[in-house]
C-alpha cells in the first residue's frame, strides 16, 4: 500500500478528541462506517456483536475529580467512572432486559443468555447481540456516543533473526544493544529503574518460570474470545511473543545480558491474544481490566485486522486516568500503518536497527481523514517515536527453539513488537523519576526530546525521531 491509499474518507465519523475524556466529538452518524457496511451485508436472520459507547453521565464535582492531577485519587476516579457508566448505560440495559430478545426470535443457533450483555464499566462500554434493525433502535437512544463492531485481532509477528556479530557484543557488554543504545544503563545509574511502577501487557501470555521473569508478574488474567475473563487459570504463554516482549520491559540477566528496560517495574499481564489471534471485545475486556490494577504504562504489540477511528475514546480514556499508551504500528512496511497504533492520541512506535536506520519492515504513513460536515481535514503522521526493534534479545518459553544459556531459551526477534516495550520501559524509568508528571506529559516530553531521524522534522518513518531517554529525563526533572 503506497502513500496516497492511506487516504481515508471518513465522511461518517471523525474523531476530534478535547483532551478531557468526557466529549469525543463525532461528526456524522453514531454508528462505526465499518458497521455500517458490515450490517449491510448480513442476512436475514443473522446476528453479530455491537460493541456500544456511551457518553458520561458525571456532575461538574466529578468531572473536577476526573480531571484532577493528583495520582491518589486514581480509586475515586474508578469508582466515578463506573457510577457514570451505570446511569448512562441504565435505559439500554433496560432495554435489552426487557425488549430485545424479541428481535432474536426464530433465530437458530442463537442463546441469548450465552450472548448476553457484557459491561465493560471503566470503558464505559456494552458488548451486547445485534441486528440490523436492533443497532439502529440503540443508536436512536440519546446517551450511545457510539456503535463498532467486534473485529480479529492478532499480534504483529515478529522475525526471526540471529546477527553473529551483535550477538558477540550483547554478551562481551552484558546488557542487549538496544539499551545500550538508548543509554538505559545511565538512567538506572541515577537509582531509576521502574521501581513502584506497573506496566500493563495486553499480549499472548506470559512464562513466569522464566528466571528472568521471576517474582515480576503480580496480576495476571485470561480472557476467552468472548471477552469472559478465565478465573483461575494458571499463568502461562500461548506463543512465545508474550514473553519475549514482556522480557524487553521487565526482563533480568539471568543469561549474563541485561534484557529488561525496567527491571525494578511489576508486569500486569492479560492475556488477550490466544495463540497470537484474539477479537476486539477481548482486547477491550483487558483494558478495561487491567485499568483497575493500577497501571501507569500499557504496552501492546498487537493489531486490528481494520482501522477503527472509535478506538480514540478508549486512548483518551487511558490518558484520562494517566495511563501512557505504547502500541506498535505494525510490521508491514512503508505506506501502511496498523490499529489502534495509528490512533492519534496513541504512541505509536516504529523500529530503528543497529545502525539507526528505520527497519524495512517498520510501518508508516501519513493518514488524512476528511469531515465532510466542517469541510476540513485532520491529518497525522505515524510512527510517532523509533525504538530499537531489529535483533532484541529477549525470554522466549522452552517450546520455543531457542538460544539455550543454562537451561533457558532465549532468541533475537526482529519486529515492532520488540520496539514498543522499549518505549514503555522508559515511560516506566520516567513516571518513577518524574511522579508527579502525568501521562500526557511523559508523551510530550519524550516526542519534544526524540533525536530527529530521516527526512527533516517529523516524517512517516521515524515519526517525531529515535527515543533519547535520558535527554528526557533531563527536561523532566529540570522542568
Amino acid at each position: 500500500m503506497k502513500e496516497d491509499s492511506c487516504w481515508m474518507n471518513s465522511s461518517l465519523l471523525e474523531i476530534i478528541p478535547d483532551g478531557t475524556g468526557f466529549a469525543a466529538s463525532w461528526a456524522g452518524g453514531k454508528i462505526s462506517p465499518e458497521f455500517q457496511r458490515e450490517l449491510r451485508r448480513m442476512e436475514k436472520g443473522e446476528v453479530t456483536q455491537a460493541i456500544l459507547i456511551f457518553s458520561e453521565e458525571v456532575d461538574e464535582q466529578a468531572k473536577k475529580t476526573l480531571l484532577a492531577a493528583e495520582k491518589e485519587a486514581k480509586s475515586e476516579k474508578f469508582h466515578i467512572l463506573k457510577q457514570s457508566a451505570e446511569k448512562a448505560q441504565e435505559g439500554v440495559s433496560e432495554f435489552f432486559e426487557k425488549q430485545a430478545k424479541d428481535y432474536f426470535k426464530g433465530i437458530k443457533q442463537f442463546d441469548f443468555e450465552q450472548l448476553g450483555v457484557k459491561r465493560l464499566p471503566l470503558l464505559n462500554t456494552m458488548v451486547a447481540p445485534a441486528t440490523p434493525k436492533l443497532v439502529e433502535e440503540i443508536a436512536a437512544q440519546p446517551n450511545v456516543l457510539g456503535i463498532l463492531p467486534n473485529q480479529p485481532c492478532k499480534l504483529i509477528q515478529p522475525f526471526r533473526t540471529g546477527p553473529k556479530e551483535i550477538m558477540r557484543r550483547e554478551v562481551r557488554d552484558g546488557i542487549t544493544w538496544g539499551l545500550k543504545r538508548l543509554k538505559v544503563d545511565k538512567i538506572w545509574e541515577q537509582d531509576f529503574k521502574g521501581a513502584s511502577v506497573r506496566i500493563g501487557h495486553l499480549d499472548t501470555g506470559v512464562y513466569v518460570d522464566h528466571p528472568d521473569l521471576s517474582g515480576k508478574v503480580v496480576e495476571f488474567l485470561a480472557f476467552s474470545p468472548q471477552g469472559v475473563p478465565l478465573i483461575g487459570c494458571p499463568i502461562y504463554d500461548s506463543d512465545f511473543h508474550g514473553t519475549h516482549t514482556a522480557g524487553t520491559l521487565v526482563g533480568g540477566r539471568a543469561s549474563g545480558i541485561q534484557i529488561g528496560v525496567a527491571p525494578e517495574a511489576k508486569l500486569v499481564s492479560g492475556l488477550v491474544l490466544q495463540n497470537g489471534g484474539g477479537t476486539l471485545i477481548q482486547a477491550l475486556s483487558g483494558i478495561n481490566w487491567i485499568i483497575e490494577q493500577d497501571i501507569q504504562v500499557l504496552s501492546m504489540s498487537l493489531g486490528f485486522s481494520r482501522y477503527e477511528p472509535k478506538f480514540e475514546y478508549y486512548v483518551e480514556r487511558l490518558l484520562l486516568l494517566d495511563i501512557f499508551p505504547s502500541f506498535a504500528i505494525g510490521n508491514a512496511g512503508w505506506g501502511n500503518c496498523s490499529s489502534p497504533g495509528n490512533i492519534s492520541l496513541a504512541c505509536g512506535v516504529g523500529a530503528i536497527n543497529y545502525d539507526s536506520e528505520a527497519a524495512s519492515f517498520s510501518s508508516g504513513a501519513s493518514l488524512s481523514f476528511y469531515d465532510k460536515v466542517k469541510k476540513s481535514s485532520t491529518h497525522v503522521i505515524k510512527p510517532d517515536l523509533c525504538a530499537p526493534g531489529v535483533a532484541v534479545f529477549s525470554a522466549v518459553p522452552p517450546l520455543l527453539d531457542g538460544f539455550e544459556v543454562n537451561g533457558n531459551f532465549y532468541a533475537w526477534l526482529d519486529g515492532t513488537s520488540m520496539a514498543t516495550p522499549h518505549v514503555a520501559g522508559i515511560a516506566a524509568l520516567l513516571t518513577q523519576a518524574a511522579p508527579e508528571k502525568r501521562a500526557r506529559e511523559i508523551m510530550s516530553t519524550l516526542y519534544q526530546t526524540a533525536k530527529p531521524a530521516g527526512e527533516m522534522g517529523h516524517n512517516n518513518r521515524y515519526g517525531r525521531g529515535i527515543i533519547d531517554p535520558l535527554k528526557a529525563l533531563q527536561k523532566l526533572i529540570n522542568a
